[in-house]
């Protein structure tokens, strides 16, 4: 095969960071753009909703017409103008429910108690029904009161059964029609980003290959790279601030340990611009980091961090024996060749002391969109990693107590409803975008 030679090639790593850039503003449009064309279809309403009169004046049935807990909870809200207390409500609704009392007495005993007397709320048409309900209960003459008043009602009874069968076949109309269209709607916001998703992986695979290419025949081009890599955590990874928010979750498992002291210092492998080394330094903690991308050890060493310049492997292969109290690394494990991630799991081991600790944090392919997409953002991954294998490789290293902490889930574009269909939706696309693997070595 002829070689190629490039001496003044006509593209550069600041305009493939201008196309990553412009690709993935496409993407958030078009995301964006789905996600509110779901999120616009209205919820179903089966109850009509309660609404205080300004004048205080209530017919009873305004009230009659709710149920349950609604029930409960409005009648409150307009004879006491106020919400039930847990004690209060916890007994109506046990002998609402178990038929020792009727909707009609829990409005005579709210409405003529001295709270209520003293609220002045007046409900029309209450005192003949609950006088009645009152005769009810006692004995005998209650039954006989309880014949009559429903020889009087069957009529009307009749008529609300008829109704209410009208009713709920109305509403399984209504629940069928309203499942239909959500089914629609997912259907379409699903073709919609798989469209997406391809277009930007078929993008990246180009600049993934163009780069390899490259890398071949540019003497310099890893200086680029660097920079290029710098970049491109700005514009994909997050802000200072917002990495360092993230990374603060981890510090309550240090904090009362004796991890972290100068006779159990922390190491962080792939420390990048150091947002972690940041937070332990605030802590008053021990810890370093390892980094091979010179620029991001520059901007490290700005801020007075302790970072290393090296690749991770041979820094980790130059350490003693239980010489940390901490090995961490975010974001780094899916960087590495499977080959060397056992490597590092091992190097890992070897260097902790008793009860030291590893944390690797890693995108979370359980999320369809990072497991699908995001994951080939970054051109330097290699596989997304699921959870219970990496649960697996810390256990077998002989580390204890191990852990999977689910991290930054999507919940700014999840789907509004509690059905199945929508709560499985927002699982698999919605969900956690990372998650952690944590153990301690005995």
């Amino acid at each position: 095969m002829k070689k190629v030679y490039i001496n003044e090639p006509d593209f550069s790593i600041d305009s493939l960071i201008s196309k990553i850039q412009e690709g993935a503003k496409r993407h958030r449009g078009i995301s964006t753009t789905g996600t509110t064309r779901v999120n616009t279809l209205k919820p179903l309403a089966f109850r009509p909703e309660f609404q205080r009169n300004s004048d205080d004046c209530y017919q009873v049935n305004e009230l009659l017409q709710f149920h349950d807990r609604a029930f409960l909870q409005n009648a409150y809200q307009a004879i006491l103008k106020r919400a039930p207390d847990v004690s209060g409500f916890t007994a109506f609704i046990e002998k609402l429910r178990a038929g020792r009392l009727y909707k009609i007495d829990i409005l005579a005993r709210l409405r003529y108690s001295s709270e209520g007397r003293a609220k002045k709320v007046r409900v029309r048409g209450l005192l003949i029904p609950a006088v009645l309900s009152q005769l009810g209960h006692l004995p005998v003459f209650g039954y006989l009161v309880r014949f009559a008043v429903g020889l009087v009602r069957l009529p009307s009874m009749i008529g609300s059964q008829q109704q209410f069968q009208a009713v709920v076949m109305a509403q399984q109309q209504q629940i069928a029609d309203y499942a239909d269209r959500i089914s629609v709607d997912l259907l379409n916001h699903v073709k919609e980003e798989s469209e997406a998703l391809a277009q930007l992986t078929l993008q990246w695979q180009r600049v993934t290959r163009l780069l390899e290419e490259t890398r071949q025949y540019s003497p310099g081009l890893q200086r680029d790279l660097d920079a290029f890599y710098v970049s491109f955590q700005d514009q994909f990874r997050g802000n200072r601030e917002e990495i360092k928010k993230r990374l603060s979750v981890y510090l309550p498992l240090i904090r009362g340990t004796t991890i972290g002291s100068a006779s159990m210092p922390i190491l962080d492998v792939g420390c990048g611009r150091g947002e972690w080394l940041e937070l332990l330094q605030q802590e008053g903690l021990e810890a370093s980091g390892v980094e091979a991308n010179r620029l991001l050890v520059r901007l490290c060493t700005e801020r007075r961090f302790k970072v290393i310049e090296d690749d991770l492997m041979h820094y980790l292969g130059g350490l003693p024996d239980a010489s940390l109290g901490a090995v961490t690394g975010f974001h780094v494990i899916e960087h590495l060749p499977f080959g060397t991630l056992i490597r590092l799991l091992d190097e890992a081991v070897r260097v902790l002391k008793p009860h030291g600790m590893v944390i690797f944090e890693t995108p979370n392919p359980q999320n369809i969109l990072v497991g699908s997409c995001s994951f080939y953002l970054d051109p330097t991954h290699y596989h997304p990693l699921p959870s219970p294998l990496m649960r697996f490789l810390i256990e077998s290293k002989g580390l204890s107590g191990v852990q999977i902490i689910n991290l930054n889930p999507m919940d700014a574009t999840r789907l509004s409803g509690d059905s199945d269909v929508v709560k499985l939706f927002n699982d698999y696309l919605h969900g956690p975008m990372d998650y952690a693997v944590l153990g301690w070595k005995p």
